[in-house]
């Protein structure tokens, strides 16, 4: 799969991009919502790994505004990654439309199932 990691530490997206580099995915990585919204027009991405608290955009609006401007609803899943609690119920991640959460720190073996649940293996 392709995936764009987008976070704000640098850490996370080099921890995350080796994992899924091993795992023999494409990742690119945003460290802004700026470079965000750059990517996502020129590239199709199968998912999306989309921190909920980048400084410039909060990640629902972020993932809100990436799917009104490119229509990436239907062929790009959007993961949320935050430190904190998520509720997917609340109206923000309900408006953002994600299909799943991975909390930090990370349990690779949470993330290897909710990528291989948005695009399983025929």
């Amino acid at each position: 799969m392709k995936v764009l990691i987008a976070d704000d530490s640098w850490d996370t997206c080099e921890i995350l991009s080796m994992y899924l580099q091993q795992e023999r995915h494409q990742v690119e990585v945003a460290l802004t919502s700026d470079r965000v919204l750059e990517l996502v027009p020129n590239q199709h991405y199968d998912v999306i790994l989309l921190d909920l608290w980048i400084p410039d955009m909060d990640g629902y609006m972020l993932a809100q505004e990436v799917r009104r401007r490119y229509r990436t609803r239907d062929c790009t899943r959007l993961i949320a990654l935050s430190g904190a609690p998520y509720d997917p119920s609340h109206p923000c991640a309900t408006a953002a439309a994600f299909e799943g959460f991975v909390a930090k720190p990370f349990d690779m073996r949470a993330l290897s199932q909710i990528l291989s649940s948005a695009y399983p293996v025929s």
